[in-house]
C-alpha cells in the first residue's frame, strides 16, 4: 500500500482521520503546556576525622569510602536506589519531577561497580526553584543524621566523627527544559500514525464486513427452491 492509497483512505474514512486530527491537536496543546524543571546538584565530601585513630567507620581510606556507600543506601532518595547506564544520567533524565536522590559516583562501569571516592552525588528536582531547593536541603538534612546515627551506635565521640565538605560549596541549581520543536515533532509523527491505524481498522472492519453480506447473498441465491431458511 503506497501512501497515495493511505491518503484516499483517510478522505474516505473521514471521520476517523478528523478524530485523529483532532486528538493531535488537543496532544500537541498539551506538550507545549509541559513546564520545564529545576535540577539541583551538589557533592558531598565525607573527610576522615582530624583525629584518629578512634573512629572505625573512617580510620582508612577504603572504610570512609564503604561508610559512603552505606550512607548513599540508607538515604538514597526517589532515584537512589536504581541503577542507570551511566552516572552521567541526571535526576530529572530519570523522568524524576519532584524528589532527590543521593548516590556513591560509580567509577566502574554498568556491569562492574567500583566505588574509589568518599564522594555523593546528591541531586533534587523540582517544578519551581524553591521545590528543588527544598528537596535540596532534605537530602543533605538526610545525609546528616544518617551518618551522626552510624556514627552514635558505633560509639564514637563527637570529637572524632566525619566532617562533611560541600563541593561547590552551594547547589547548583539549572532549569532543565526538552527541545519543542522535538516534541512537537514527535507527537505529530504519533498522531499521524496512529490516525492511519485508525483508518486501516476502519477499512479492515468496514471489508469484513461486506464480505459476509456477500457470503449472506450467495448463500441465499443457492438455497434450493422451497427449502426452509435456516433459523
Amino acid at each position: 500500500m503506497t501512501i497515495w492509497d493511505l491518503f484516499l483512505l483517510s478522505l474516505r474514512f473521514w471521520v476517523v482521520t478528523a478524530a485523529g486530527i483532532a486528538l493531535t491537536a488537543v496532544a500537541v496543546l498539551l506538550v507545549g503546556q509541559q513546564p520545564g524543571l529545576f535540577s539541583g546538584q551538589v557533592n558531598v565530601i565525607l573527610l576522615q576525622p582530624s583525629q584518629f585513630p578512634g573512629n572505625a567507620i573512617a580510620e582508612t581510606t577504603d572504610s570512609l569510602i564503604s561508610t559512603t556507600g552505606v550512607v548513599a543506601q540508607l538515604v538514597g532518595g526517589q532515584g537512589g536506589t536504581s541503577r542507570t547506564v551511566s552516572d552521567q544520567v541526571t535526576l530529572v533524565g530519570e523522568g524524576i519531577q519532584h524528589g532527590y536522590s543521593v548516590r556513591q559516583p560509580n567509577s566502574g562501569g554498568q556491569w562492574e561497580y567500583r566505588f574509589e571516592t568518599p564522594v555523593l552525588d546528591v541531586q533534587s528536582a523540582g517544578t519551581t526553584l524553591d521545590d528543588s531547593r527544598a528537596e535540596m536541603s532534605a537530602a543533605l538534612t538526610r545525609i546528616s543524621d544518617v551518618l551522626d546515627k552510624l556514627e552514635s551506635d558505633a560509639a564514637v565521640d563527637p570529637a572524632l566523627r566525619i566532617r562533611i565538605q560541600l563541593s561547590p560549596n552551594e547547589p547548583v541549581y539549572t532549569y532543565a527544559h526538552g527541545s519543542r520543536l522535538r516534541a512537537y515533532a514527535g507527537t505529530v509523527l504519533t498522531g499521524v500514525l496512529v490516525t492511519f491505524a485508525g483508518v486501516l481498522v476502519a477499512e479492515s472492519l468496514t471489508d469484513r464486513r461486506a464480505r459476509r453480506r456477500r457470503a449472506a447473498v450467495l448463500t441465499v441465491g443457492t438455497r434450493p427452491s422451497g427449502a426452509p431458511l435456516l433459523s
